[in-house]
């Protein structure tokens, strides 16, 4: 009954997921923080400034569950945009993570992959594994539990990569489900630039020697 509650909360405010010509919510990528924050209707937290890059934090709900909005802007460009949950019961993460997964797979159609990621011990990811949702294994949600496992599914779509997790933050009593949002253009272009970066320490490197 809490799930198709959820499900039929979450379909109900379908706006936050993008419609029509919009990437997420009312807001389409390349918007201004201006533009952003006259579309906006959630309660406003904060504006956070780092060098060329800029965050707008909301409050909202859908249901009983609190979560943050956040937009993701770079050079005052929006270029990613998140909605947060944040769940203190592992339990009901693992079963909004499938709700959420039926919503997005209604909207965008099968994923392109869904995947339990193993992470190391210093944070790092160990292996990508496929991820056969039903039945969830004790041993996944262990992993869960002591943030060794998170959970994602992801979605690409003509303008956006559209990406589905749930994570230990190092409490295992505190779960965090997010579905992000970004910009394939900026996304592109950020993986050309990463690349760029690792030619030149190649290069770099080799002269040296």
């Amino acid at each position: 009954m809490r799930k198709a509650l959820f499900l039929l909360l979450f379909l109900a405010a379908a706006s936050i997921l993008g419609a029509g010509q919009n990437n997420f919510r009312s807001t389409r990528w390349g918007m201004s923080i201006k533009e952003v924050s006259r579309k906006e209707t959630a309660r406003f937290i904060k504006r956070i400034n780092t060098g060329n890059d800029q965050q707008l934090l909301y409050r909202t709900s859908v249901g009983d569950m609190k979560a943050r909005v956040i937009y993701d802007f770079n050079r005052n460009k929006l270029v990613m945009a998140r909605y947060v949950f944040i769940i203190y019961d592992i339990d009901q993460g693992v079963e909004q993570y499938k709700t959420l997964r039926e919503v997005l797979i209604k909207k965008y159609g099968q994923p392109e992959f869904s995947r339990r990621i193993v992470h190391g011990e210093k944070g790092g990811e160990l292996a990508s594994l496929t991820y056969l949702l039903f039945p969830l294994k004790i041993w996944i949600k262990e992993g869960l539990r002591n943030g060794k496992i998170s959970l994602k599914t992801s979605w690409s779509k003509s303008e956006t990569l559209i990406d589905l997790f749930l994570e230990n933050k190092k409490d295992p009593d505190l779960y965090v489900l997010t579905v992000r949002y970004k910009s394939l253009l900026w996304a592109n272009e950020q993986e050309t630039l990463k690349a760029q970066k690792d030619k030149s320490k190649e290069e770099a490197l080799f002269k040296a020697l």
